[in-house]
């Protein structure tokens, strides 16, 4: 669960009875005047709406392959982005695939350390990220389903 979204739902001032809620963030969770990294904060948002911009537009003025090869390359290179660039800086997320000595393949995952501070806006910008994409690709494959068009759920799946 994302720092400034947890924060905030923890210390929250709230009506009695009200439940709490992990919508309510500041706008200055969002000032990248105060963030540490506002590029790649930036480019964490530019990456996922470069896919779901080809997704959405470019059907209209190249053929529809095309364009399924163009957002799938697309969303390849945000994910490397995420992966390896804003996962790591904005929030100290890192994973890789490791081999033991029998050869057998897994992933390690490291996560900062709770002694480690990122910084808030930074944390918010790059979750909000990840649950506003993918909340996204999931009602465009939610939409094609629902209109039978298994061609382009295979895309909003994937």
């Amino acid at each position: 669960m994302p720092d400034a979204l947890l924060d905030n739902l923890l210390q929250a001032p709230r009506q009695p009875g009200e439940q709490p809620s992990l919508l309510k963030v500041n706008q200055e969770d969002f000032n990248l005047e105060n963030s540490s990294h506002p590029t790649t904060a930036i480019l964490t948002f530019l990456f996922k709406g470069l896919a779901l911009a080809i997704y959405l537009f470019f059907s209209l003025f190249l053929s529809s392959i095309f364009t399924f090869i163009l957002t799938t390359l697309a969303s390849i290179v945000d994910f490397w982005i995420t992966k390896n660039i804003s996962g790591r800086i904005l929030v100290g997320l890192r994973w890789w695939r490791a081999y033991d000595v029998s050869g057998t393949e897994g992933f390690q995952f490291e996560s900062h350390q709770p002694a480690e501070s990122y910084n808030r806006v930074d944390s918010t910008i790059f979750w909000s990220s990840q649950v506003l994409v993918t909340g996204l690709w999931a009602a465009f494959l939610l939409l094609n389903m629902l209109g039978f068009n298994l061609y382009w759920s295979l895309m909003t799946g994937v």
